[in-house]
């Protein structure tokens, strides 16, 4: 089983829950294994959403949860979503997002992390005009190519964003 967490429930991070509910045989056909959406961390509550009995209010909760290999940023912003990101790559978990101020201004260096922890950082729903949502192709690559960048980059846009991002030049 793979534990994820979705840090943010408006609407980007509501639709990725509901892609990967809707969608969940045809996920872990594709991925091989059981994805199971472990948290969703917001600052609210949801009474009433099938998501209630897995909405958490503190962060740590994600980060120090060795069961959750992989979280989902969609809070958009600068912060907390940077701390939160970094963090949670420090702590061996592959990060997805969708959030494009934070890939402009921190992504080389969060990608960075990610290599010397041999996990993914990756973010192309933030670029080139994709969907919100982490695709079972991502969930899929986490498992198979841990820390292979080279592997999970398969757009061409997605590279010259990466390379930018490298080299310092936006």
């Amino acid at each position: 089983m793979i534990n994820i967490a979705v840090m943010g429930y408006g609407t980007v991070g509501s639709g990725v829950v509901e892609v990967i509910n809707t969608n969940g045989a045809r996920i872990n056909q594709r991925i091989g294994e059981e994805l199971n959406i472990k948290y969703v961390l917001d600052m609210k509550d949801f009474p009433g959403d099938p998501v209630q009995d897995k909405i958490i209010h503190d962060f740590e909760t994600i980060v120090s949860d060795e069961e959750v290999q992989i979280v989902v940023e969609v809070m958009g912003g600068i912060e907390p979503a940077y701390t939160f990101v970094k963090r949670c790559l420090q702590a061996g978990k592959s990060v997805a997002t969708s959030n494009k101020a934070l890939v402009a201004k921190h992504g080389a260096e969060l990608l960075s992390i990610a290599a010397e922890h041999n996990i993914n950082f990756l973010f192309e729903a933030s670029v080139g005009g994709y969907s919100n949502h982490p695709s079972a192709e991502f969930f899929s690559d986490c498992r198979r190519d841990r820390g292979d960048h080279r592997n999970l980059k398969r757009n061409n846009k997605l590279y010259a964003v990466q390379d930018v991002l490298r080299r310092g030049r936006l």
